[in-house]
């Protein structure tokens, strides 16, 4: 992996909300639902990211 990608990577998860998905969907699937409910955040932001 290069630095650009590494940057990218970090970019991508730069966002708080972000990287709580992630670590939420490394658990397993889950409906947005459950995600809504989690984050405390509205599906237009949820489907932002």
């Amino acid at each position: 992996m290069t630095a650009d990608d590494t940057a990218l990577i970090c970019k991508a998860l730069g966002d708080p909300n972000r990287l709580k998905i992630v670590q939420m969907l490394t658990k397993g699937e889950m409906c947005a639902c459950r995600l809504l409910e989690a984050l405390s955040i509205t599906q237009p932001t949820l489907s932002h990211h």
